[in-house]
């Protein structure tokens, strides 16, 4: 009537949890490089291949590695500079460029610390130069409002 079904492969026993990304019990591979599942871009050193995503391999403290880069505020501080005020826009792009440097070398806390700094100098030389500019217009209206009535005062 019938075959026996074959014979089912003897079961492997569990093994204890891992650590993700540790080594497979016995030969192979080794750890994976990195976190798996963060984007390179855009994210902290942004390296394939190292241990935490970050270049030279060193983890950032306080469990900052999904963490992205922060913004360095340099086109706003360039236009700010040329169409604003140049003092303070000079300032903000000093600090824009160690952002982007602080962030080459993986020192997130000193490019958070620039960011904020860039962006605060941004903002004052914009909010410098539209105060100048409400002021010079202002000025300019009640200048020419002047002028008229000096004008009708003195006719004979």
């Amino acid at each position: 009537m019938g075959a026996c079904p074959p014979e089912a492969p003897p079961l492997r026993p569990l093994s204890p949890p891992q650590a993700f990304g540790a080594a497979p019990p016995g030969p192979g591979p080794g750890p994976l490089p990195g976190p798996v599942g963060v984007p390179v871009g855009g994210t902290l050193g942004g390296a394939v291949g190292t241990p935490m995503g970050v270049p030279g391999g060193v983890p950032v403290p306080g469990g900052l590695e999904g963490r992205r880069a922060p913004h360095d505020y340099l086109p706003i501080a360039v236009l700010t500079t040329l169409c604003c005020f140049w003092p303070t826009g000079v300032v903000a792009i000093v600090k824009a460029v160690q952002v982007r440097a602080a962030v080459a070398r993986g020192d997130i806390v000193s490019a958070e610390i620039a960011s904020r700094e860039a962006r605060n100098f941004s903002f004052i030389s914009l909010a410098v130069g539209i105060a100048a500019i409400v002021l010079c217009t202002i000025l300019t209206v009640v200048i020419i409002i002047a002028a008229q009535h000096h004008d009708n005062d003195w006719e004979p």
